[in-house]
């Protein structure tokens, strides 16, 4: 049996995150995630600053900035209409 530091169950953002910032920690870490093949579709259409902020710590918000598209406004839309500008 291997022995870890930490077992994160489920692989989605916020798993990867936590798994993530606990082997910036030196923590030795596995992720166990069900999904046996990539999602075919995004669950988010953007990352709001706190967010980039929380992926900037761990050194992968250049990354991801770089293969980002920049949108300044928008609408978001719910199953009743508008929900905001």
């Amino acid at each position: 049996m291997t022995r870890v530091d930490a077992l994160v169950v489920g692989g989605g953002p916020v798993g990867i995150h936590l798994a993530a910032l606990l082997a910036q920690a030196g923590l030795d870490v596995r992720v166990w995630e069900a999904r046996t093949t990539p999602a075919l579709l995004s669950r988010a259409i953007g990352i709001h600053a706190p967010s980039l902020d929380a992926f900037d710590r761990l050194g992968v918000a250049g990354e991801m900035v770089a293969e980002a598209i920049l949108v300044r406004t928008g609408i978001a839309m719910g199953p009743r209409g508008e929900l905001g500008r």
